[in-house]
């Protein structure tokens, strides 16, 4: 039991502080705005809502590539890695807390972004005039089954789960480890075993962050966020959970190797008292 709640506890304390906490996650997101990709990713999507805009309101349709420049300085400014930040945000709340009635009268149930805070900046700074809708939105849902994956409140549920799993897993780890110690014939190969099997979770957790990106991009469908900002953000994601993955991982080898050797001491004053009692 010990060995299994370990499978959990790791990666269920670094979702609760890293990735369900808002402020924590967008702090890992926040160098993406200045990634030159994201930011060129971006500048695309943003300048065909801004070219879509332009000519709702009754201007001839301008070329993309009128408009991208001036949308481009925008996103490589200074302005921008906060405005993607609270985008970000925004998507982390979509998807982690369940719907408020407001999105629900609004029929705003899958996820999206809205970029009207981004179109009205880049407006701003280059003194163009063009009316700015409250919301400006993309639909990060893609379609068909997809669709369900992004929905608003999707994983509130889980969420929930893992915030009880990340106390309650650590504490059923150490308590069940404690129990096998003190009942073990042969602690100290007790403990190489457990040390053995905390070193095969920590291994079980870096091979599940290998599938997991392209599995994950996989599911995401075709909605509007670019491919180069989701693997981006993956990227961003795994690498959080790395440093926990390798303290999991010394702290279960080093638990091996002290059972190993005190196991061995163990089996060597065993035999030296047995042949004492001969």
């Amino acid at each position: 039991m010990a060995i299994a709640a370990t499978f959990v506890a790791v990666p269920a304390a670094w979702a609760k502080n890293t990735v369900l906490d808002r402020a924590e996650f967008t702090k890992l997101m926040e160098p993406l705005g200045r990634d030159t990709g994201v930011q060129d990713a971006m500048a695309q999507e943003i300048a065909q809502q801004v070219q879509r805009l332009l000519t709702e309101q009754g201007d001839a349709r301008p070329p993309l590539d009128a408009i991208t420049p001036y949308v481009s300085t925008y996103v490589h400014g200074p302005q921008f890695p906060a405005a993607f930040t609270e985008a970000v945000g925004q998507v982390h709340t979509w998807l982690l807390v369940r719907p408020t009635e407001e999105q629900r009268l609004r029929g705003a149930t899958t996820a999206e972004i809205d970029l009207a805070p981004m179109i009205r900046d880049v407006a701003a700074a280059n003194n163009v005039k063009v009316n700015v809708p409250e919301r400006v939105t993309i639909d990060l849902s893609g379609t068909g089954a997809n669709r369900d994956l992004f929905r608003a409140g999707r994983y509130a549920s889980v969420a929930d789960m893992i915030r009880q799993a990340a106390w309650i897993a650590p504490l059923t780890a150490l308590v069940a480890a404690v129990l096998a110690l003190l009942a073990a014939h042969r602690r100290g190969f007790m403990m190489f075993y457990l040390g053995l099997g905390v070193a095969v979770a920590a291994g079980v957790t870096w091979m599940l962050c290998v599938v997991a990106p392209s599995y994950v991009t996989g599911r995401s469908g075709s909605g509007g966020l670019s491919p180069t900002v989701l693997d981006a953000a993956l990227a961003q994601v795994t690498k959080s959970l790395t440093p926990w993955i390798v303290t999991e991982a010394a702290v279960g080898g080093a638990l091996a190797l002290l059972g190993l050797i005190f196991g061995g001491l163990g089996a060597v004053a065993a035999r030296r008292a047995e042949r004492r009692a001969w």
